[in-house]
């Protein structure tokens, strides 16, 4: 028994595939992937015919830069969606929801009864954003809208350009565009 099992192995290691490079009539050992979108699809050559092939295949052929980055990117997870540990696919929404502040409360289990509006609990405001506030003269909880508005007329107030050249200015200048850069960075 063990001898007829020992005979069929030989039979299946005599037999020999033959390289696919043309002309080539070596064995073929050493697989070589036909396009990246089916890797399990593969040439076979023998050794040196897959140095030469391997030497000039591109997996990126044909993408872009932007595309090859978001290929690497997703390459990390192994190309799957993703979601933040322990919520799962709905969790996600739900804490969006719960950082904008449009959950809805009916039950009161965060100290707050019904529906709210963006208006009644605004997120503390950090030291670095209040002085920034202060310097273009808006209150503590100003939008983006405001900002951009204030900022514009304080450029083109301080500016020397809007003012033929004189530069007593520039110092305010410089802090409006600093508070600006301060709040727009933060805003993001």
């Amino acid at each position: 028994m063990k001898r007829r099992k020992l005979l069929k192995e030989e039979e299946i290691a005599t037999e020999v595939r033959a390289c696919e490079a043309p002309g080539c009539e070596s064995e073929a050992v050493h697989r070589a992937p036909r396009s990246r979108t089916n890797l399990t699809d593969s040439y076979w050559f023998c050794l040196d015919h897959a140095r030469e092939y391997n030497a000039s295949w591109d997996f990126f052929q044909g993408m872009s830069q932007s595309q090859i980055e978001q290929y690497v990117r997703d390459d990390v997870t192994g190309h799957r969606p993703t979601w933040p540990f322990g919520l799962g696919k709905i969790g996600v929404q739900t804490i969006n929801d719960m950082l904008t502040g449009n959950i809805r409360d009916a039950y009161g289990m965060f100290g707050r009864k019904g529906p709210q509006t963006p208006h009644q609990e605004r997120p503390p405001v950090s030291p670095e954003k209040r002085k920034a506030l202060a310097k273009l003269g808006l209150e503590p909880h100003a939008g983006v809208k405001e900002i951009k508005e204030r900022y514009k007329e304080l450029v083109k107030r301080y500016h020397p350009d809007m003012n033929g050249g004189d530069r007593s200015g520039e110092e305010k200048l410089r802090d409006t565009n600093e508070a600006y850069r301060t709040l727009m960075r933060r805003s993001e």
